[in-house]
Order: C-alpha cells, then sequence, then structure tokens
C-alpha cells in the first residue's frame, strides 16, 4: 500500500497526541507524587496531635511513616591477647589490627556504620 499525504498527516497527528498524551501522564503522576509526598510530610510532622488518624490516612495512601535517627554510642573494649610472643612490644600493635563490626536489632534498619578506634592503649602483663 502506498502511503498518501493525508495518511502520512494522520500518522503525524496520532504520534503529536501520544507525545501529548505521555507528557499530561507525566506532569499528572509527578504533581499526586509531590501531594503524596506534601502529606506525608504533614503526618510526620503532625503525628503527636493527629495520633491514629495519622495512620489511617498513612494507610489510606499507602504511605510509610518512618524518620531516620543518628545515634551516637561510645564503647569502651578491654581485650586481652595471650599467647604474644615474648619480643612483643606495645609499639608492634595498632588499631590497624583490630576490626570492629556493628549489628542492630532494633525497629527499623541500620543504613550506615561509621565506626572509628579513637585511642589505643596497650599495657603488657606477664
Amino acid at each position: 500500500m502506498e502511503e498518501t499525504p493525508t495518511t502520512t498527516c494522520q500518522y503525524e497527528q496520532v504520534a503529536e497526541r501520544e507525545r501529548e498524551a505521555k507528557e499530561r501522564y507525566f506532569a499528572i503522576t509527578t504533581s499526586f507524587s509531590n501531594q503524596v509526598e506534601q502529606l506525608r510530610t504533614y503526618l510526620i510532622d503532625n503525628y503527636d496531635e493527629l495520633g491514629e488518624h495519622a495512620d489511617s490516612i498513612a494507610e489510606i495512601f499507602s504511605i510509610e511513616l518512618t524518620k531516620s535517627a543518628t545515634v551516637e554510642l561510645t564503647v569502651k573494649i578491654v581485650a586481652e591477647l595471650t599467647n604474644l610472643p615474648i619480643g612483643f612490644t606495645e609499639d608492634s600493635i595498632s588499631d590497624w589490627d583490630f576490626d570492629i563490626s556493628m549489628s542492630y536489632s532494633g525497629e527499623g534498619d541500620l543504613d550506615s556504620e561509621d565506626i572509628t578506634i579513637e585511642s589505643l592503649d596497650v599495657t603488657e602483663g606477664n
């Protein structure tokens, strides 16, 4: 079948309508996403006043009411190293010799951790 100017024009019109529909769809979904995010922020900011109502509204819109918290822990670890060679001195040990890891078993997720050994004191025993 040979293309005529009429069918070419119709294809162009359909393509233009499709492009416009996609733009409208994107604008609507973006606007809705922004509104849902504003609602989420409102519910979190006013949670103490809204109580169960905040949970009910969040459930209707499938919104997770969560927040983040930074926790700083001060931990002192005392470890005894045994069976060290007689020639071993306190200068032979460094903080690079230790590996410290952290786990969390409470509510929520441990997203990141930054563990730093701030000091290392070595006392020689027998």
